[in-house]
């Protein structure tokens, strides 16, 4: 199999893996720790999108991102204002994937790199959503919170946060197997 052929079916397999996780968690009685406008807990979709960047670069890693966001977003089955389309879904997913590839298989030998790059992950993630609930979604703050606080910090932050940190440490433990992975898709 040519290794553009490859790169195609593991960016979809890597997807569809991200896509089944989000679903799981969802229909999981006691695990579906979702927030009332979105937003998981345990959104452990993080890991196979920064998979993509990671093994394949960050052509693969948008394309991946973008599949996944608006395969979430149809599947979410809600369409609130236009503008979330782009910083809840496109956006936020697409530079989750494309993060992985900033230091590309450096990642897999080095603690920092991948810290780093699960950190940036997390942040550019977090910003898309906050700025998501402060344009088109400030009437949802609680009267008295200013919205840019409820957004970032109350709303977004916490479910952000530990679904990258979840995603992470499931990286650390797995990254020998990601590794070897690599080394296949390099033969």
């Amino acid at each position: 199999m040519n290794k553009v052929l490859r790169k195609i079916v593991l960016t979809a397999m890597l997807t569809a893996f991200a896509v089944t996780i989000s679903i799981t968690f969802k229909l999981i009685p006691g695990l579906n720790l979702e927030f009332p406008n979105g937003g998981s807990v345990f959104g452990l979709y993080t890991l196979p999108l920064v998979m993509i960047g990671i093994l394949l670069g960050y052509k693969y890693g948008i394309l991946g991102g973008l599949i996944y966001g608006t395969v979430s977003w149809l599947l979410d089955g809600y369409f609130l204002h236009w503008g979330s389309i782009f910083l809840d879904y496109l956006i936020p997913f697409s530079l989750v994937a494309l993060s992985g590839a900033m230091f590309g298989k450096k990642n897999l030998d080095h603690f920092v790199y991948l810290t780093i790059t699960f950190t940036l992950s997390f942040i550019l993630r977090w910003v898309s959503h906050g700025l998501s609930g402060v344009l088109f979604f400030a009437e949802y703050s609680p009267e008295g919170t200013h919205p840019w606080f409820y957004s970032f910090i109350l709303y977004n932050l916490p479910y952000v946060l530990s679904s990258s940190l979840i995603s992470f440490i499931i990286a650390l433990v797995i990254r020998k197997q990601i590794k070897q992975l690599s080394e296949t898709l390099d033969k």
